[in-house]
């Protein structure tokens, strides 16, 4: 398997995890592995999934909501980087 493929079934995982996390829950993501010898890029890109909403319409007033509705998602994309000179 080549370390591209393995890079992205790796950045797969953690956006399949990150989903499936409850959204009460703040689990801290922390780097526990040791680095490996290529060398990787991370762009965090926040989203909103609009087929699911995440605010009700009103808040605890019974004010109308002002902000997004939309639930939010983070994606992380991790990619195979360059090394810098």
């Amino acid at each position: 398997m080549s370390e591209i493929t393995r890079l992205i079934i790796g950045a797969l995982v953690v956006v399949a995890i990150s989903v499936a996390a409850p959204a009460q829950s703040a689990p801290t993501f922390r780097f526990i592995e040791k680095p490996g010898p290529q060398l990787v890029g991370l762009k965090v890109v926040q989203q909103y999934d609009y087929s699911r909403t995440y605010q009700s319409q009103s808040d605890d007033l019974g004010k109308p909501y002002k902000g997004e509705r939309a639930r939010p998602l983070q994606t992380l994309i991790w990619y195979p980087a360059e090394k810098l000179l």
